[in-house]
């Protein structure tokens, strides 16, 4: 899989308010008229580019994760984003937003335990001493760099 790293276009050219909403509302109905999740998964391949799925699919992420109460570094880390577009993402749900995605995805939920399952894998496990040996590494540098202190 390949993934490039390129942001989507945005045309310049900006349109009226009164046209926006009214190719928002058109979105959200073209959703609507979907039932099955197949005929949803089809129409967001359709839609957007490989690019934009990882993006929004991103967002997501991180707005569950921090519903969650995982640390901005476990995010960062998790998902290959930088810590700024977290902190962007946690000022915004402070705000107030992304209230009715966090009661559609409620923990227990198909997309979180995928998105657990996800993130399972790239972090330590869970449980007692999950960072054991982070702290030992820490431990052992910390050894290191006193010994060294020492010759000197």
């Amino acid at each position: 899989m390949i993934y490039h790293h390129s942001m989507p276009h945005i045309s310049k050219r900006r349109i009226k308010r009164k046209i926006y909403k009214k190719l928002n509302d058109n979105l959200v109905n073209v959703f609507l008229n979907f039932h099955s999740k197949s005929d949803v998964a089809h129409l967001v391949n359709d839609l957007l580019t490989y690019t934009e799925r990882i993006m929004v699919s991103k967002r997501i992420a991180i707005i569950l994760m921090l519903n969650e109460g995982y640390s901005f570094r476990a995010i960062e880390s998790a998902l290959k984003v930088t810590l700024q577009t977290v902190l962007r993402f946690w000022k915004m749900k402070k705000k107030g937003r992304f209230g009715s995605l966090a009661k559609k995805t409620a923990k227990g939920g198909d997309l979180w335990k995928d998105l657990e399952n996800i993130l399972q894998a790239g972090l330590p496990p869970r449980g007692r001493g999950r960072w054991k040996h982070v702290f030992d590494a820490m431990g052992k540098a910390d050894r290191v760099s006193r010994s060294i202190y020492r010759r000197l």
